[in-house]
C-alpha cells in the first residue's frame, strides 16, 4: 500500500514538469512558424531589391523606386522600428478613447440599458455603435440629465428605426427579344 502512495505522488510531482515541456514544444513550435515567415519576408524584400536595382541610371525612377520598395516593406511587416512605434500609439490611443468612451457609457446609462445595447451590439455591431453615439452626443450637449434606462432606450432605438428605416422597391425589368411583335 505504501508503494503505491510513493508511486501516486511521484506521478503527481512528474504533472508541472510535463505540463513545462508541452508548453515549451508549443513555444517552439510558434517560434519555428514566425522564422519561417521572416525568411519568406526577408526573400521577398531580396527580390524586391534586386527587381528595384536593374535600372538605376534616372534618379527620379530610383526615388520612386526607393519610395515604392519602402511601402511594399512596410506592408509586409519589415517597416523601420518608428513604424512599429507609431502603430503601437496609434494602437494606445485608440484603446484610451474606446475605454473613456465605455466609461462614459456606463455613466450614462443603467445596466439593462447597457446589457441590451451589448445584445444588439453582438447582432449589430454599426447600429450598437450609432446608438452609443447619439446618446454620447446628447449627453455632451446636455440632453441627457439622468440615467438612460432600458425603456427610454427602447424609445430611442425605436426613433432611430423610424428615420432610418429603408423602404425595399423591386422593379421588374424584361427583356425585350427580337422576335417579339412589342
Amino acid at each position: 500500500m505504501e508503494k503505491q502512495c510513493g508511486t501516486n505522488q511521484l506521478e503527481e510531482a512528474r504533472l508541472p514538469v510535463r505540463f513545462c515541456e508541452l508548453v515549451l514544444d508549443i513555444g517552439f513550435c510558434l517560434l519555428a512558424m514566425v522564422m519561417e515567415d521572416l525568411k519568406a519576408l526577408t526573400l521577398r524584400a531580396t527580390l524586391l531589391e534586386g527587381v528595384l536595382q536593374i535600372d538605376s541610371a534616372d534618379p527620379e525612377l530610383e526615388a520612386i523606386r526607393q519610395r515604392r520598395m519602402q511601402e511594399l516593406m512596410a506592408q509586409c511587416g519589415m517597416g523601420s522600428q518608428q513604424n512599429s512605434e507609431q502603430q503601437k500609439a496609434q494602437e494606445e490611443a485608440k484603446s484610451e478613447a474606446e475605454e473613456q468612451r465605455q466609461m462614459m457609457l456606463s455613466q450614462i446609462l443603467t445596466s439593462e440599458a447597457r446589457a441590451r445595447v451589448a445584445r444588439i451590439a453582438l447582432v449589430k455591431p454599426e447600429k450598437a455603435r450609432g446608438v452609443e453615439d447619439v446618446i454620447l452626443r446628447a449627453a455632451r450637449v446636455g440632453q441627457i440629465t439622468e440615467k438612460v434606462s432600458e425603456e427610454k432606450l427602447i424609445s430611442l432605438l425605436e426613433q432611430i428605426n423610424t428615420q432610418t428605416a429603408k423602404e425595399t422597391r423591386v422593379t421588374i425589368q424584361r427583356r425585350t427579344s427580337v422576335l417579339d411583335d412589342d
